[in-house]
């Protein structure tokens, strides 16, 4: 069904702009499914200027334009919802048009050697029980002794562990190329024995190689710094003229924003620095997530780049904050001399 919800998107877009590039996608996913490969495809079809923000696990409530219901549970169970934004194209002269930021602020590190899965057993849609040795090594490593060492050196005793899951795996859209898609999974660990590593979700396969992250404030902390500069340039330039409690000036500016956020990372006067602390007095809303959607090229993990291989991308969060800003653009100067 992944091939039927991205031509839903692009005969929507193709419908109201006359492109196949819609400008924004907002997703909320149903927290019984794994979104990732889902995201994967969308990553990869969608150019960079198409913002992809949202909640992939949660409970929603929709109306579909072939049916006027709302959605029963009962009677439909879906996936996956998206909110396509498209520009206009029947949208007259003279009138400016809305363009979307986002950005991201992640809250994990990675630390520890590479590992790789050797045998995967999924539990249902649960967890998974999996195997892992040292990539290069055949022995099997011991998952509690490993555990009980993670938790020996991290200084934080309460921070939640996780595994990157490098997951290399055929696309859906186009079998007849055998195109692998690249991309970084998150899996939350739930325990271990002398033999089993247990994570929560399934999707893994042996011969995938993960590394161990943790979340980590500091982390946090420098990320959400990098956010509220990322954001700075959206500001309009100081002018004696121009309001200051206005976000806007002639030649447009943000006029609200939207934050989607992981329950894991605490204040959320923290989280909602980026975007308040930059554009005082602007509406500003969000949402407490479980698993936060945001496109991010910069995911790669360390030992890609060391491999020189091609990054992994990452669309599916743990532990992050996804920034989206709504910007007015003004119509063209020009418009109004003819």
């Amino acid at each position: 069904m992944v091939d039927r919800f991205m031509m839903d998107i692009r005969n929507y877009t193709v419908s109201v702009s006359g492109s196949v590039i819609p400008a924004g996608v907002i997703m909320f996913g149903d927290q019984h499914i794994d979104l990732t490969p889902v995201l994967a495809e969308l990553d990869c079809v969608m150019p960079e200027e198409t913002v992809i923000v949202g909640e992939a696990s949660s409970r929603f409530v929709c109306k579909t334009a072939r049916n006027s219901e709302e959605y029963n549970p009962d009677l439909y169970f879906f996936d996956a919802l998206a909110l396509v934004f498209a520009k206009d194209k029947n949208k007259p002269p003279g009138i400016g048009e809305t363009r979307f930021h986002a950005t991201l602020s992640t809250g994990v590190m990675p630390f520890g050697p590479e590992l790789k899965a050797i045998s995967v057993t999924a539990k249902g849609t649960e967890c998974s029980w999996l195997t892992a040795s040292m990539n290069g090594y055949h022995q099997i490593l011991d998952s509690q002794r490993l555990l009980d060492d993670i938790s020996e050196e991290m200084d934080d005793e309460a921070a939640d562990l996780y595994i990157g899951v490098i997951q290399k795996r055929p696309s859906s859209l186009e079998h007849e190329k055998m195109k692998l898609r690249t991309y970084l999974a998150f899996y939350e660990v739930l325990g271990g024995d002398e033999e089993y590593l247990v994570v929560d979700g399934v999707g893994i396969k042996p011969g995938d190689t993960f590394l161990f992250y943790h979340s980590d404030s500091a982390t946090a902390s420098s990320s959400c710094l990098n956010a509220f500069e990322k954001l700075k340039v959206l500001k309009p330039a100081a002018s004696s003229s121009r309001n200051p409690y206005s976000n806007m000036d002639s030649n447009g500016g943000v006029f609200g924003g939207l934050l989607f956020s992981s329950h894991y990372r605490g204040e959320t006067y923290f989280d909602s620095f980026p975007i308040y602390s930059n554009f005082p007095g602007t509406p500003l809303a969000g949402i407490v997530c479980n698993r936060e959607i945001g496109r991010d090229s910069t995911a790669a993990s360390m030992w890609q780049e060391a491999k020189e291989e091609s990054p992994a991308r990452c669309s599916l969060h743990v532990c992050t904050t996804v920034y989206l800003v709504f910007v007015y653009v003004p119509p063209a100067r020009n418009l109004y001399i003819n």
